[in-house]
């Protein structure tokens, strides 16, 4: 007890600190400023705190304290400023030991924060064409923060606001005005016609990034879309899709990439923007959404046969349709039939589309239908087993559907009968764990594993190296972690890794970390000095 007190004892006013521990703490940003009157914290080597010494740095952002002998862990943290521990980690845990010795210091123990001060981008979204300013351009930003969004205003010019220092994507693509319907947004249409740009940008704290791009136009497809009944009425609401035709590949299986859609006017007429130069097939639905009551979600009826240009009941069999970026393509037109009250038959089977991870959402088209059915039931399949109690559009993915195969199925019915589709099936990876860190001890390697989602992840780590002309495992180790846990794997290098680890010297050996239900990572192994 004699011995803990004396260690929270501070020194007396004047006296020269002969044992104990210092450092500088600076800004992390360039020019790397001293902080002035950041507190330094003192734990156990255990994580217990010992004391806080308050508002202890100089001008320069220097410090010293008295601490008796022993194993320390130290934090730092400042008014405006992030808390870090030594040796530049995040959590206590992960904190490098300070050791203090009878009559000596524990010289640089450093800390470099970094400031909470928001940042913002700037900048101005110009036409590639012209060079005008672009309006009506969305411009958002996915990062550490979360998503912000700003619209350019009619001289391109935008600012986000409110980013917290890190590297953002930033994306560039047409804003949208929408209808409504009992106060809910439907029918969304694009206000600009540009092909969809991306571009990525560091944020520092306090400053402002500027971020100016030139946005190419894209191309168009017009048309009107009627009723096939005598009068050919315009028929609105109606959902027409282009979806970029990217050739057949091996026993005529077709290719597909990105599109866009729009939606008809009053009276029938529609225009898909921003599309890039290339062909497409052109979709012409017959599910017209509408929202019944406020705050529920929108039902889509299939009040007309789907088709695809020109008369066709397939994608397949589609025309395609030529565009060229900065053109309009017109006149290109549909009928569509209503729907008898007939037993439904299915002419494309629903799609099953979605990240394939567990927690992630999986979506179930309809498909397509002939005979207009009144109703649509959904079932979820595992390995073609029902799974009891998902019966809509979408399922999000459980941890047991890793290493199974998922399907979707489609009952359509209506007064005359029913008939049901099912689809392509997705096949659920089991979960893979990532490196978060690698650190090296003499011959050992320590390889902090996180688990991620909400399945546990197994399996076995292997270190690998380059060996002359061969790769060759130079550490492996097996692991089995629970949900979102992390584990540190210790692993004894081989009497080859160890070599080539002491050729490497200090420029370290590089290593690719991967194995049986491990995400690859690539590290450069260097000794702790």
């Amino acid at each position: 007890m004699v011995a803990l007190c004396a260690m929270l004892l501070p020194a007396a006013a004047g006296a020269v600190i002969t044992t104990g521990i210092s450092g500088k703490v600076t800004e992390a940003e360039a020019p790397h400023a001293g902080v002035t009157g950041a507190n330094v914290c003192v734990y156990t080597e255990f994580g217990a705190l010992i004391e806080c010494k308050t508002g202890v740095t100089n001008a320069s952002g220097e410090y010293t304290i008295e601490e008796s002998p022993g194993k320390y862990k130290v934090g730092f943290n400042a008014s405006g400023f992030t808390t870090q521990y030594y040796n530049g980690v995040s959590s206590l845990e992960e904190a490098q030991t300070v050791t203090v010795t009878s009559g000596k210091i524990a010289e640089h123990v450093d800390a470099e924060l970094e400031s909470t001060t928001p940042g913002t981008i700037t900048g101005r979204v110009t036409d590639a064409s012209n060079g005008q300013g672009a309006g009506g351009v969305e411009a958002c930003v996915y990062g550490p923060s979360g998503n912000h969004c700003a619209e350019t205003n009619g001289n391109g010019e935008y600012t986000i606001s409110g980013l917290s220092a890190g590297s953002y994507t930033i994306n560039f693509f047409s804003a949208v005005t929408c209808e409504e319907e009992q106060g809910e947004k439907v029918r969304c249409q694009p206000k600009s016609n540009y092909i969809r740009q991306s571009t990525l940008v560091k944020v520092k704290a306090n400053k402002t990034e500027t971020v100016n791009v030139a946005l190419q136009p894209g191309g168009q497809i017009g048309g009107t879309v009627t009723n096939a009944s005598i009068t050919h009425p315009g028929l609105a609401k109606v959902s027409v899709c282009a979806t970029k035709f990217l050739g057949k590949k091996a026993h005529e299986w077709e290719e597909y990439g990105p599109g866009g859609c729009s939606w008809t006017n009053s009276s029938g007429q529609y225009t898909i923007s921003g599309l890039e130069s290339g062909s497409y097939k052109v979709t012409f639905s017959g599910y017209i959404c509408s929202i019944l009551k406020k705050g529920e979600e929108e039902e889509c009826p299939e009040m007309y046969v789907t088709q695809f240009y020109h008369g066709k009941q397939t994608l397949k069999q589609a025309e395609t349709v030529s565009v060229s970026a900065g053109s309009n393509t017109g006149g290109v037109n549909e009928t569509l039939r209503e729907a008898f009250p007939t037993t439904p038959a299915s002419t494309a089977a629903p799609a099953l589309t979605g990240t394939p991870v567990v927690g992630q959402t999986l979506s179930c088209s309809q498909g397509s239908w002939s005979h207009e059915p009144t109703y649509l039931v959904y079932q979820w399949l595992r390995n073609g087993t029902v799974i009891a109690g998902q019966a809509g559009p979408t399922y999000t993915v459980q941890a047991a559907d890793s290493g199974h195969s998922m399907t979707c199925s489609i009952t359509a019915g209506n007064g005359a009968g029913a008939a049901t589709a099912t689809s392509n099936a997705l096949a659920i990876p089991v979960p893979l764990a990532v490196v978060k860190s690698v650190k090296v001890k003499g011959s050992n390697v320590s390889v902090k594993l996180s688990c991620p989602g909400v399945a546990p992840c197994s399996g076995v780590m292997k270190i690998v190296a380059k060996h002359g002309k061969r790769n060759v495992t130079i550490g492996a180790a097996s692991f089995s972690i629970k949900a979102g846990k992390s584990v540190t794997l210790r692993v004894h290098l081989t009497g080859t890794g160890r070599s080539l680890l002491a050729h490497a010297g200090r420029r370290g050996l590089k290593v690719k970390i991967g194995g049986t239900g491990v995400k690859p990572h690539s590290a450069t192994l260097k000794r702790h000095r």
